[in-house]
C-alpha cells in the first residue's frame, strides 16, 4: 500500500490538514488543494443525498456507508472516510483495496482524536499544526 496524500476536512468542508507523503510527486499549490478538498466534499454531500434509504445505516461507529467512498483513476484512487462527527479523511493512494484503506483511516482517526482533539490549544475547525500528529501519521504510512 502506497499512500500519496492525506486531507482532513472539518464537518463544513474546510481543509484543516494536508500532508504529502511521497517525495518527487507533483505538488499542488495551497489553492489547488483547497479546490480539490471542497470539490470532494461537495460530491460526497450530493452522493449521500441520493443514496437509497435502504443502503444507509445508523451504525454509531461507522458513518461511512452513504455517500462517496472511492474514486478510481488510471494512476491512483481517492478514498473518503467520514466519521460520525462529520470529519472527512481523504486519502490518495495507489492500487489499494477499500478494506485496507479503511483500516488505515481508523488508525489515523485514532491519532487525530489522541493528538488533535485532546490538545487544549487546538481550536475546532482550525488548521492542524501539531508535530506529534504529523510524526505519528507518517509512521502509519
Amino acid at each position: 500500500m502506497q499512500i500519496y496524500t492525506l486531507y482532513i476536512l472539518n464537518k463544513s468542508g474546510g481543509l484543516v490538514y494536508h500532508n504529502d507523503f511521497q517525495p518527487g510527486l507533483l505538488q499542488l499549490t495551497t489553492n489547488e488543494s483547497l479546490v480539490m478538498a471542497s470539490t470532494i466534499h461537495s460530491i460526497h454531500a450530493i452522493s449521500s443525498k441520493i443514496t437509497p434509504a435502504n443502503a444507509k445505516t445508523n451504525d454509531l461507529y461507522n458513518n461511512n456507508k452513504s455517500g462517496l467512498r472511492i474514486i478510481e483513476t488510471e494512476n491512483f484512487q481517492i478514498y473518503v472516510y467520514q466519521t460520525i462527527t462529520g470529519v472527512k479523511f481523504i486519502g490518495f493512494a495507489n492500487d489499494t483495496n477499500l478494506a485496507e484503506m479503511e483500516v488505515w483511516f481508523k488508525k489515523v482517526y485514532l491519532c487525530y482524536s489522541d493528538y488533535v482533539m485532546k490538545n487544549p490549544f487546538q481550536q475546532l475547525d482550525m488548521p492542524i499544526k501539531n508535530d506529534n500528529f504529523d510524526r505519528i501519521v507518517r509512521q502509519t504510512v
